[in-house]
This record gives C-alpha cells, sequence and structure tokens, in this order.
C-alpha cells in the first residue's frame, strides 16, 4: 500500500484513532470512521485498488451505505482489495462474519480478519439493557478513575467509558464516568447463590425504579462477561461515608436547609422501596409488592452536590403486597441496628421488617445533624460516647439503643441538643421526628410518615432561608427608602411573609395550614424558595472546619450588594423583578382562598408599615407601576389610605375641594320619596343617583369648622381610587353640595353614582325608575310572608354564606385604610340589581342570588380611626339603636370592635333570616338595656345558628357578639396596639372562616 498514498492515509487515519480499552484490547470508535471514511476519501482509495473496471463501478456508493466497517477492517489488515469479493457475496454488511464466509472471501487472511472485526464493533451499552455479552467483544471501558474497592462478594470500579459508545448521558459532549459493581467467582459462594445474588439486585433496582426516583441510584445496564455478573451505575461526587469524613461541607451542603431538602429525598426513596408498585401497560405488568434495604448505612448512600441517592439493594428484597416484609435478620455489623434484630441473651437474629430500615433511617439522620451542626469533630464525639457497654457488660457498642429495646440517654441528650441548634421551629419539628421514629417497632412510624414530616422541616427550612435572606438584603427601613426598587424588594419580603403564614410555616404544627399542599406542591415550593435564596446569597469561602455551630453564615451576595447600593441601569432582569416573579410563582401555587387571605395580609402589613402620607405617595406609585392586578388594587388602598391622611393638611385639598364641591346644575334633581330611609335624584344627564344626606347634628359644636368641611370632602373622595378592591362594596361619589333641595334642617348632601347595570337614562319621571331594595326590608318582607309560607321565603344557603362573606370582606377592607363606619345596620345593606317581585314577595330560592351583589352605605357618620380626630359619639336619635354597641355609651371613642358588634347583628339576621326589630321588639325583651339584650341574643338565639348555618357560622358570630376579637374590651379610650391585634383576629376568625363557607371549602 506504500505505492496507494490514499488507502494509506486510511490505515494511518484509523490506527491513529484506536481507543486503548481496559484489559490490553482496543478498539475503533464508530464514530470515528464517519469522519475518516468520507465519500471523497473512498473515492480516491477505490480508484488506488487493483480490481477491474467495471468492479468499480456503484463501489464508492455501496461502501458508504453498506460497507464502511468492512472496508475500515480490510485496510488495516493490509486487504483493501478484498473488498471486491465482499460486495460480490453480499457481505458488506454481514459483521461480525463467520468462519466459512471469512475463510471464503479471505483465505489465509481469514484468522486476523476474524479477530480484528471486534475491534471495529465494540460494544455499545444502552441504558436498561440486560444482556450477556460474548467473550470477543471489546468492552468500550477505556480508564479506571480509581482503584477498585473489593467486598465479601465483588468489585466496585469507577470507570471512563467512551463517550459515543452509551447512550446513558446521550448529551454528553466530554468524558462520561461510571461506576460498575461486579460479583466475581468466590470459592466460599457457590455459582448458584451468586447467580441469585446477582438476579435478586437487578430484580430490585428495576422494580423499585418504575417510575424513575431522582434520589434512587439507576442501574444504568446489566451485563454478564467473562463469568462475571456486572452492574453499571453513574458515578457521583462520594458516598455518604466519605462526606462525613470532610472537613468541610460539600457542595450545598454549606447552607442547612440543604440536609433537610436532601433528608426528605432519602426517605422517599425509601418509601418507595417500602412499597413497590409498577404499572406498565404497553409491557403488561402490574405488580404491587413490599420491599425493604436491610443495610441503610453511610456508605450505601451516595452524595452529589446537593441531594443523597439510595444505593447498594444487595441485601434487598422484594415480595408480593400479600406475603408481607418479615424476615431473618442476617448480620449484626453497624451502628444503626435496630433492636427489634436481636435477642439481647442470645444475640441471635430475629425476623425483621421495614421497620428496620426506618430505624436505620433515624440513625442516619442523627448522624448527619450532628456533622452538620458541630462538623466532623462533633460527629467523631457523638459516635464515642455512644460507645458504652451492652446488656451483657463486657461488650461494647455504638448502638442507638442500649441492647433492651430503648434509646441510649446519650441519643436523647443529643437530639435535644441538636433541636437548639437550628431555627427554633425547624428544631421543635426535627425533635419530636427523631424521637418518633427512635421507638420499639409496634410504635415506630412507617417511612411514609417520616417522608411527610421531613417535606414539612424541608419546606419550613428553605422558607426561613429565604426569607432571611431577602429580609438581610432589605436592611433597614426599606420600605421608607427613596429608591423604588428597594421598596418593591421590600413589597416581595412582605408577600413571602403573607405566604408563609397562610401556609402554617411560622407555626411547630406538623400539618400544614392547606391540607396536602406539600405533597402537591412541596417539590414546586422548595425549588421556588432555593431560587430566592441564590438571587441573593452567595456561598462563603470555604476554608477550614466550622467547629463552633458547624453553620456557615448567611451573607449577601457581593453582586446583590453591588445592585442594593447602586440604582439599576439597563439591565434587562433587574434583581426585583426576578424576587417578584419567583414570589409570584410561589402565591399561584397557593389556592384561591388562601390565595386571597395572602392577599389581605399583606395589604395590611404595608399600609400598616407606615403612617406618612409621603411614604404612602411613594408606595402608591411603586405598586401602580407594577403590571399585576393584585399589585394595582394595594396601589388603590394606598391611595385611599394616604387621602385619609391627608385630612390634617387642609390646604393641600382645596383644588379637589373646588371639583368635589357641586354647584348649579350639577346638582342632582332629588326625589321627596323616601325609600327605606335612603334618597334618590337624578343628575343632569338624566341618570339615576343615590344620595346620602349628613344632617346638623348638635355634637357638631364639638368639632372645628374647617375639621368639619375637610371631612365631607374626604367622605366625598375617599373611596375613587382605581382599581377598587373587590370587597370594597361602596358607591363612587361623584361630590357633594351644601343644604341642596333638602329641606328638613342644614347639612351636606353626597351624591354617589348607582352600579353600571343601573345607570341607564331615565326615559321618563314616572316610567322606568328603579329604586332600590335594603337587606332590612328584606328580612321584614320575609317575616311577614312567613306566617303563611314558612318556607319559600328563604335564600338558598350558598348565597346566604356568599352575602356574609362580602360583608365581612368590606369591613376588613374598611378598617384595613383606616376608616371606621359607626353606622352599620341592615338598612344600610342595599341592593340595585334584582328581579321585580322581590319588592311585594320578598326573596326566594329562585331570587336568593341578589344577596349576591350588596353594597354598604350610610357613610353619614365615617370618620379615620385616629385619635388626631374627633368623634361625634352615639347618635342621640337613630332607627337603628340595637345595633349600636352597648359599650358605646360609655366609652370616649369609637373603636373597631364596634363596627364588629354591628356586624355580627347583621350576621345574625342573616342566619336566621328574621329582622333584629322583631326579637328586640318583643314584649319580654322590649324593656331590656342594651347590655341584657346582647345577653339575650348570645345565650338565646346564637346557638340556633348551629342547626341553619352550621358550626362554623355560629362560632363567628358568638366571636362577633362576645368581645372576644378586643384583647382590651373595657379601656375607655382604645390603645393602637390592641385595635391591630383586634383587626388581625378578625381577618384569621371572622374573614377567613366566612370565606370557607362562601366557596364550599368548610
Amino acid at each position: 500500500m506504500d505505492r496507494r498514498p490514499a488507502l494509506e492515509a486510511l490505515w494511518v487515519q484509523t490506527e491513529n484513532n484506536r481507543v486503548a480499552a481496559l484489559g490490553g484490547r482496543s478498539f475503533v470508535p464508530p464514530s470515528s470512521l464517519l469522519t475518516i471514511f468520507t465519500r471523497a476519501a473512498i473515492v480516491a482509495a477505490v480508484k488506488e485498488l487493483i480490481c477491474s473496471e467495471e468492479d468499480r463501478i456503484g463501489l464508492t456508493d455501496d461502501i458508504l451505505r453498506d460497507g464502511v466497517q468492512t472496508f475500515a477492517i480490510l485496510i488495516s489488515i493490509r486487504q483493501p482489495d478484498q473488498i471486491v469479493a465482499f460486495r460480490r457475496l453480499r457481505c458488506l454488511n454481514r459483521l461480525p462474519l463467520d468462519e466459512g464466509n471469512a475463510a471464503k472471501l479471505l483465505g489465509d487472511h481469514a484468522p486476523r480478519f476474524l479477530r480484528e472485526q471486534w475491534d471495529f464493533q465494540p460494544y455499545y451499552f444502552r441504558r436498561g439493557h440486560d444482556v450477556e455479552i460474548a467473550a470477543p467483544e471489546v468492552l468500550p471501558f477505556i480508564q479506571s478513575v480509581d482503584s477498585p474497592t473489593s467486598g465479601g462478594f465483588g468489585d466496585i470500579d469507577k470507570l471512563e467509558i467512551h463517550p459515543s459508545l452509551q447512550d446513558f448521558f446521550p448529551s454528553a459532549t466530554g468524558r462520561v464516568f461510571v461506576v460498575r459493581k461486579t460479583l466475581r467467582k468466590v470459592a466460599t459462594v457457590s455459582e448458584e447463590r451468586r447467580m441469585a445474588m446477582y438476579k435478586n439486585e437487578k430484580r430490585c433496582l428495576r422494580l423499585i425504579n418504575h417510575p424513575p426516583h431522582p434520589h434512587i441510584v439507576p442501574l444504568l445496564s446489566a451485563y454478564v462477561y467473562e463469568g462475571n455478573c456486572c452492574m453499571l451505575f453513574p458515578l457521583l461526587e462520594m458516598d455518604l461515608k466519605s462526606f462525613l469524613a470532610r472537613p468541610a461541607p460539600h457542595g450545598s451542603f454549606r447552607w442547612s436547609f440543604t440536609y433537610f431538602s436532601a433528608l426528605y429525598g432519602l426517605a422517599s426513596a425509601l418509601a418507595q422501596v417500602h412499597n413497590v408498585q409498577v404499572s406498565l401497560e404497553g409491557d403488561d405488568v402490574d405488580f404491587e409488592g413490599i420491599g425493604y434495604h436491610h443495610d441503610l448505612r453511610p456508605a450505601n448512600v451516595l452524595v452529589n452536590a446537593h441531594s443523597f441517592l439510595l444505593a447498594d439493594f444487595g441485601m434487598g428484597r422484594i415480595r408480593a403486597a400479600d406475603d408481607g416484609s418479615e424476615t431473618p435478620f442476617k448480620a449484626l455489623s453497624g451502628d444503626y441496628v435496630a433492636p427489634e434484630c436481636m435477642d439481647e441473651r442470645s444475640f441471635a437474629g430475629l425476623g425483621v421488617g421495614r421497620a428496620m430500615d426506618v430505624w436505620a433511617f433515624g440513625c442516619l439522620m442523627l448522624e448527619l445533624m450532628a456533622y452538620n451542626y458541630f462538623g466532623t469533630s462533633g460527629l467523631t464525639r457523638f459516635r464515642q460516647q455512644r460507645s458504652i457497654a451492652g446488656p451483657s457488660g463486657f461488650i461494647t457498642d455504638t448502638f442507638f439503643h442500649d441492647g433492651r429495646g430503648k434509646v441510649k440517654p446519650i441519643v436523647k441528650n443529643w437530639i435535644d441538643l441538636v433541636a437548639t441548634k437550628d431555627h427554633s421551629t425547624v428544631g421543635v419539628l426535627l425533635q419530636n421526628l427523631a424521637l418518633s421514629i427512635l421507638k420499639p417497632v409496634q410504635e415506630r412510624p412507617t417511612i411514609s410518615v417520616v417522608c411527610h414530616h421531613l417535606s414539612r422541616i424541608s419546606l419550613h427550612a428553605h422558607f426561613s432561608a429565604a426569607y432571611d435572606a431577602l429580609t438581610a438584603a432589605l436592611g433597614e427601613g426599606a420600605w421608607s427608602d427613596g429608591r423604588g426598587w428597594l421598596m418593591k424588594l421590600w413589597f416581595e419580603r412582605e408577600r413571602l411573609h403573607a405566604f408563609g403564614i397562610v401556609l402554617g410555616l411560622l407555626t411547630e404544627a406538623i400539618e400544614l395550614a392547606i391540607p396536602k399542599f406539600a405533597e402537591l406542591n412541596g417539590g414546586k415550593c422548595v425549588q421556588i424558595l432555593l431560587d430566592i435564596f441564590h438571587k441573593l446569597v452567595r456561598a462563603p469561602e470555604s476554608g477550614g472546619e466550622s467547629e463552633a455551630n458547624g453553620r456557615f453564615e448567611l451573607r449577601v451576595a457581593t453582586e446583590a450588594m453591588d445592585h442594593l447600593m447602586v440604582e439599576p441601569e439597563g439591565r434587562e432582569t433587574p434583581l426585583e423583578d426576578e424576587i417578584q416573579r419567583l414570589v409570584q410563582d410561589l402565591w399561584v401555587l397557593l389556592p384561591g382562598i388562601e390565595s386571597r387571605k395572602a392577599q389581605r395580609l399583606w395589604i395590611h402589613s404595608m399600609l400598616d408599615a407606615t403612617n406618612s402620607v409621603e411614604e404612602l405617595g411613594r408606595m402608591r406609585n411603586v405598586l401602580g407601576s407594577r403590571r399585576p392586578v393584585a399589585y394595582q388594587q394595594s396601589a388603590a388602598m394606598a391611595t385611599m389610605k394616604k387621602i385619609r391622611l391627608q385630612m390634617v393638611h387642609a390646604l393641600s385639598q382645596e383644588g379637589d375641594l373646588a371639583r368635589l364641591h357641586l354647584q348649579g346644575d350639577e346638582i342632582p334633581l332629588v326625589d321627596d320619596q323616601d325609600q327605606l330611609g335612603h334618597l334618590m335624584g337624578v343628575n343632569k344627564h338624566g341618570e339615576q343617583v343615590f344620595i346620602e344626606v349628613v344632617h346638623y347634628d348638635p355634637s357638631w359644636d364639638r368639632i372645628p369648622p374647617a375639621e368639619r368641611t375637610l371631612v365631607m370632602a374626604q367622605k366625598a373622595m375617599g373611596f375613587n381610587a382605581r382599581p377598587k378592591p373587590s370587597n370594597l362594596r361602596v358607591l363612587d361619589c361623584v361630590g357633594f353640595f351644601e343644604f341642596g333641595n333638602i329641606s328638613d334642617g342644614p347639612g351636606f348632601s353626597f351624591v354617589y353614582q348607582l352600579p353600571e347595570s343601573n345607570q341607564t337614562p331615565d326615559p321618563t319621571a314616572s316610567q322606568g325608575k328603579r329604586g332600590i331594595m335594603t337587606l332590612h326590608q328584606l328580612l321584614l318582607l320575609s317575616a311577614k310572608k312567613m306566617r303563611t309560607d314558612q318556607h319559600s321565603t328563604q335564600p338558598l344557603l350558598g348565597d346566604k354564606f356568599w352575602l356574609a362573606n362580602l360583608l365581612a370582606g368590606f369591613l376588613g377592607e374598611f378598617h384595613g385604610i383606616g376608616w371606621l363606619h359607626e353606622n352599620l345596620h341592615s338598612n344600610n345593606i342595599v341592593f340595585f340589581n334584582y328581579a321585580e317581585d322581590v319588592e311585594e314577595r320578598g326573596i326566594s330560592a329562585v331570587t336568593s342570588s341578589t344577596l349576591r351583589q350588596p353594597f354598604v352605605v350610610g357613610l353619614d357618620k365615617i370618620r379615620p380611626g385616629s385619635e388626631s380626630w374627633h368623634t361625634q359619639g352615639p347618635a342621640e336619635h337613630t332607627d337603628f339603636p340595637d345595633y349600636r354597641h352597648p359599650d358605646y355609651h360609655h366609652t370616649e371613642r369609637f373603636r373597631v370592635s364596634y363596627d364588629y358588634y354591628s356586624l355580627g347583628l347583621i350576621l345574625l339576621e342573616i342566619g336566621l333570616w328574621t329582622p333584629l326589630v322583631a326579637i328586640a321588639s318583643r314584649k319580654e325583651f322590649s324593656t331590656l338595656t342594651p347590655h341584657a339584650l346582647r345577653t339575650v341574643l348570645i345565650d338565646r338565639y346564637v346557638p340556633r345558628l348551629g342547626y341553619r348555618m352550621g358550626s362554623t357560622y355560629q362560632a363567628v358570630v358568638d366571636r362577633l357578639l362576645s368581645n372576644k376579637l378586643d384583647p382590651e374590651p373595657l379601656r375607655q379610650v382604645p390603645d393602637a396596639m390592641a385595635e391591630s391585634q383586634a383587626f388581625s383576629a378578625f381577618m384569621d376568625e371572622v374573614i377567613d372562616p366566612l370565606e370557607r363557607l362562601a366557596n364550599g371549602t368548610i
């Protein structure tokens, strides 16, 4: 071939691409042949072949299609001209070639071809294959990474495999490594036993990993080669035994929360082992079984940068579900041996089941926590202190039990010590879990229960880390900082806090506030919290061992701090936007009711943070710049509170006063006919409007005129911010006028737009007008009809719940922006959209949906809830005195709980569907004092709600009427802190349960 340069070049390139394999053999990867044997190279080689011209016709195409490997082998053994004979006998793609055809085609060169052909067909490993590989084939292992480790029955090798000869990691572009476990032939183990062990471990690995579990080491492939039974696994950084010997934590384990997510993953893996369920319709597999590991220890747990993987199932078994899991214990080695494994007198192995794995898991968890909090020296100390004499008195062991079925006292001491090292809630939960695991076998929880508890701990640990990181990044006073992007981060911190409250992460309860949240969304939630943490925090420099407390301190990343100190310019995704997206992703995981509760908590926390007009203005501007509806509604709430606070700055409102002060033809024509105690009118456009009159009251003399006028202006403009929160069920005020055309004394008249569906122009003075209907009137009509029909005048239960929910939500948002109503009763609950026959017949099941569109009026007495504003005190004359709190006559100021009392009476009316006046006017009650009437209502009428509305609704009404929300009901002047506590209790104990009732979740 020296005089045939093209063929010689192919030979040289082929040899240069030959790869040395372990065992002294070599191979040429098929992927290399594709780059060497191009069309141009084959054309040039064919020209140099010694053959007839007609044999060259189409030969290049035939080689490219079917014979590249065969041609390469012939070139390698220096017999390229024989390619023509291979084509003639149709053997271009008949590899591996048998001896007969080889002798026929190559004569004396046949033996060399038969040997060489295997070098060009190295074995290709496929994921999931279980095969026997013929001895002549070349395995594509090219390097041993470490010296093999040997055990009683086999060896463990860490090998490099050629990347083009495997599909374990199909996208791999660099080096690929695997772990090979070999069950070799051993003189002390029969061939039958060895094959049984191999088949059992394969069976376990294949059954327990369907579906694939991220924390069970996958069996990549299994094969028998030259008598050795082999299994291939991914190569991870280390096992847990090596991990625990490191002076500094590995990877993300520098942060404590990583241990909890890793332990949860390991527990979930063990849960899948204990309860095997394989259902593969296409393969006709439907298997349900019981499995166990029975050799859980650090050497059999693999570790990557952030998680643990369960490995080595040599001692494991899988049985049919009906067979049970108990089996004789096979060994007594290791520290994690459960007390039920041996007889304390004879030391003989006893029957054990899956609970043995649970005990071992508890032991492993405690050693991990000792390492986490106290480093390697702490773990060594823990192990040394466990080394005490057993029941016999002369054998020392490091078990976790005392040999008599009880946990060693030193182990309990370490459990208590570990509980003090982390966040208090995490510590308590961890302590309770450890103590529950290390119990006698009959009392020990299943691994599924352990898994459930760990999901709670992991979620809390990650939440605390993310929240602390965000708090550390903000520093003090972020909400008042002039830089808008920093305020945005503060918003997200408050949203994260609201998320934690709603989920129940700020308590020590084992169960979350939302059932099955961890099961359904725990993994997503933890990942999002982890993303938030890593946006803000970097890993500290790894140095020596952390002996002080085994933990690395949280430090804000340099990049994040640079951003927090300098206004961002021109960045594609600012940090605050990334955090907002991630927190929003968390909120999306909440069910609708809990999401709305979180929204309420978030808004309240923001509005409660400041009483500065300037800061509220900045808050409104920043919130308004965010696109989600929740931010827009929060901006409106901030605007409303800002307007309320601006009432102390009269001059700043002159322009607004001029705009809202109606004059001339702007003043509507007032209908002289009183509609259930309310007035309607028609504006200059012919549209109906609602009018409220604030008549002169002698108590005005105590309020300075300028203050009184300013209050009127604020009432006119205070609730018109957009978009209006859905629960703020008040009409939009278009303005006010003094005296107007109201003939019964001086005062102010306020003009309100009707809801959009009622704003059609009035075509005539006598036709097409619609009035209003009040809750009080509906109750009176029903009471009247009840004399002849006790059932047809009742609304649907769901609509009653919905009405109660809306009224409570209204009061929550009304108080949330700092206003007090002071005039809440059923006649100030009005409806504009209702069927015509409701005015005559009252409500019924058919017209019950009317109750879902209430509006709250009677704002003539509302005022800011602040000590800087005067209160008019209880009105001397009112048509609805029974709705007033009995203590209002004796205290100096109105308080939020007085509005709550009025709401409680309205909810009592709704629940019984009876007007309060029908009860209070009864002869036996007509002379009662307000306090005595309240006692009668609580003792005799609230209990009747139980069988009509349920115990939850009854409890809500009882709280509202019994002063149970007010921490200081007897205090003359309400304290700001007590008012805030009452408001928080109102949200938790009234709004939340009513919303659940309305949405059918209770």
